[in-house]
């Protein structure tokens, strides 16, 4: 966002052979983001090699499955045309490709216990994209727990610097601030939200669930540091 007009300028630039002259000149930094890119780090790293540097936010999967609910998200994949994502037809019903493996548990399923489903996927898929990565590649990411950022983002901004190579410009502090950086977090929400999710999913959508829980709370991203 610091360099608001150079990007704008961009947009008008013609996509001739000018442009790429202007990317081995400027050499400017290719931002790709992504929901969970983690567990695919093999294909960038494949296709972009030493010069990648992936940074990785986890999310705790309550406030995932809590707030995806909200959104009605367990119930919009394969019926809602808004929500662009890729299935596969099981029985004749669009299934996730998240749910490869329990396709009769998301059928079956009601709105939260696809999502835990879902996210349950995501975090094993992530971890395992990591841990199947060469050595020199996993020095290339950067691990950021979203709960503990917007607590106390400032620990992190040196080092992300340090990291991309880049220094954060005059926008900073108006970012954090619009994103109400730093805040505070009611812990026992938390707590809340587990008992309202466990009250709405069956045993063992619960059993899922509670695994998931231990899991992510061991932090296993502060080990690989």
């Amino acid at each position: 966002q610091a360099k608001r007009l150079e990007y704008f300028r961009r947009l008008f630039l013609p996509a001739d052979e000018a442009a790429v002259t202007r990317l081995k000149n400027e050499k400017p930094i290719f931002q790709e983001m992504t929901h969970d890119g983690l567990h695919v780090a093999s294909l960038y790293f494949a296709a972009l090699g030493d010069r990648l540097k992936l940074i990785h936010v986890f999310r705790d999967p309550v406030g995932n499955i809590y707030e995806q609910d909200l959104r009605g998200f367990g119930t919009r994949i394969g019926s809602d045309p808004r929500e662009f994502q890729l299935t596969y037809s099981w029985d004749n019903q669009s299934v996730s490709l998240m749910a490869i493996g329990r396709e009769e548990a998301w059928l079956s399923g009601n709105p939260i216990e696809r999502l835990v489903l879902i996210v349950d996927a995501m975090f094993r898929l992530n971890v395992q994209g990591y841990l199947d990565l060469k050595k020199k590649e996993r020095e290339k990411i950067y691990f950021i727990e979203f709960e503990d950022f917007v607590v106390n983002p400032f620990p992190y901004m040196k080092s992300l610097e340090d990291f991309i190579g880049e220094r954060f410009g005059r926008a900073k502090k108006r970012i954090l601030k619009r994103e109400r950086c730093p805040r505070k977090l009611d812990y026992s929400e938390r707590e809340r939200r587990i008992e309202k999710i466990r009250d709405s999913i069956g045993d063992d959508y619960d059993e899922i669930f509670m695994k998931l829980i231990k899991d992510y709370d061991c932090k296993p991203w502060l080990e690989w540091k």
